[in-house]
């Protein structure tokens, strides 16, 4: 019992950890080893979940499984994120992404506004009425 309440502490520890270093970095290259950590707290917890002491019954292997197919997930998607953040080097030459002072957003009310009497001065006449979009009587034979 006490090895499956240490896996479980270790990967909710190291889930803490990449999950601070996530939010605390701004280099990509610290970004992916911080999500890489947190994906190994993960399989810790599942290991963890699927602990059943010897002579108890059967094993369940889902769980198992789900560790291996997460692992080589877990691979790939790092593979096509660093060769992203070596595209970004390439094109910006920067790695480290810097932190916007003011970010200033329109309120969400204002936006549909704006859309809403766009729309207005597309499809409606000075009137008020709809616009005719054919200048024939029939559309339909």
């Amino acid at each position: 019992m006490i090895t499956n309440q240490l896996y479980s502490v270790g990967g909710i520890v190291l889930f803490a950890m990449g999950l601070f270093a996530l939010f605390a970095c701004s280099h990509l290259l610290r970004k992916i080893l911080a999500v890489n950590v947190m994906a190994t707290g993960i399989f810790l917890i599942l290991v963890a979940a699927a602990y059943k002491p010897m002579g108890s019954g059967e094993v369940d292997p889902v769980p198992h499984a789900m560790v291996l197919t997460g692992i080589v997930v877990s691979v790939s998607v790092t593979a096509l994120a660093l060769i992203l953040a070596c595209r970004v080097q390439e094109t910006s030459n920067v790695m480290i992404l810097e932190k916007k002072e003011t970010v200033s957003y329109m309120p969400l009310g204002l936006f549909l506004a704006k859309i809403r009497l766009g729309l207005q001065k597309k499809y409606l006449a000075p009137g008020g009425s709809p616009k005719k979009r054919c200048k024939h009587k029939k559309i339909w034979g």
